[in-house]
């Protein structure tokens, strides 16, 4: 049997851990007190390594609206990013508006941040976890890694995913759970992530299925993201949230498909991963009582240009370059503040209308 060893060394110095100790509960009262200025740094980040893609996705952001530029990061720019950072973080999600095994630094920015003990994950379409590739993942030290796939049928994934070939990512992800379970490594995360809406609901069930075939043990489904879209895919009439809110009918039809993914998972030991603390799964209403998010007080969405968010999602609402100006300054200037302001008084941000985190 092949195997496959971790190869990094974690290391840390003593002022990195006590800023991290110190940091992250100043973080959580931000999160909770949801100040104007953010007293605290980031103790998670989502980094985007590359907006290059190969496919065209049918609710992706870069699919329906025209990117100003297309790029991955240079690994110099990587570090002058990171490196002020990392004394603080314990996380870092590594994708962004791109295909992350695209980027052809992906492996030392994993290897990098392992160095410093940083939890890395990242969200890839599968289409390149050639076997060389999942080795690769396997020794680099990756913590969590999640594979789109929103269909249980290659008619239904290959009209969602336009590009990919539903056969060929299927025995990819087989290939990488093999590789798995025949290496050392036993911390590795492999999670299905689905897009859900109204196109793929009544596939939900077998797609569960699928995967415990295809030896994944994570499932994390999301409700399809329209509020800055409202074309292709991504828009109301396919949210399961706004279906479930506006016909009884099919609300019943959705809580249908779910209860029966929920009991087979279950029966197949798939833990359910809510990001958040938030599921598809007991999501399907949008309360305004629900309506708070920290991510601006203690997160970060940073471009592979430099340009830094305070939304998860890809937006046009940027407040600075990392590549231009320090990460403090810009993490309490005027937008940023503004940002939160309107995010904790309701007066919503338009990137936030509607979102399904929310």
């Amino acid at each position: 049997m092949e195997r496959t060893t971790l190869r990094f060394v974690g290391r840390t110095t003593t002022t990195d851990f006590i800023r991290r100790v110190f940091n992250k509960p100043m973080a959580l009262v931000d999160g909770r007190l949801l100040p104007g200025r953010a007293l605290s740094i980031p103790y998670t980040i989502q980094l985007e390594p590359t907006n290059k893609c190969n496919l065209k996705c049918q609710m992706c952001h870069r699919s329906i609206v025209p990117l100003s530029g297309i790029g991955e990061m240079k690994f110099t720019d990587f570090k002058k990013i990171i490196d002020p950072l990392l004394p603080y973080l314990e996380a870092v999600w590594l994708q962004g508006e791109g295909e992350p095994f695209l980027c052809k630094d992906i492996f030392g920015m994993i290897k990098y941040l392992k160095r410093r003990l940083v939890y890395v994950n990242t969200v890839t379409n599968g289409t390149l976890l050639s076997k060389d590739v999942c080795r690769k993942i396997i020794s680099s030290g990756l913590d969590e890694i999640a594979i789109s796939i929103d269909g249980a049928t290659a008619e239904t994934y290959e009209q969602i995913r336009i590009g990919a070939n539903f056969e060929e990512v299927t025995k990819k992800i087989k290939t990488l759970t093999s590789l798995l379970n025949h290496s050392s490594r036993k911390n590795l995360k492999v999670a299905a992530f689905v897009v859900a809406m109204k196109e793929n609901i009544h596939e939900l069930p077998d797609l569960v299925t699928l995967i415990h075939r295809l030896g994944v043990k994570y499932l994390w489904v999301q409700d399809v993201q329209f509020q800055q879209l409202n074309a292709g895919l991504a828009k109301k009439e396919e949210s399961l949230r706004v279906l479930a809110e506006q016909d009884g009918r099919e609300k019943e039809r959705i809580e249908h498909y779910l209860k029966a993914a929920l009991r087979l998972a279950n029966k197949y030991d798939l833990q359910i991963l809510t990001y958040g603390g938030k599921s598809i799964f007991n999501r399907l209403s949008i309360s305004r009582e629900r309506r708070k998010c920290s991510w601006p007080w203690t997160s970060a969405y940073i471009t592979w240009d430099g340009f830094v968010a305070p939304c998860c999602i890809p937006s046009t609402y940027f407040c600075g370059n990392l590549l231009e100006e320090p990460f403090r300054k810009i993490w309490n200037d005027n937008k940023y503040r503004d940002f939160r302001r309107r995010l904790k008084s309701g007066k919503f941000p338009y990137q936030c209308v509607n979102c399904s985190f929310l």
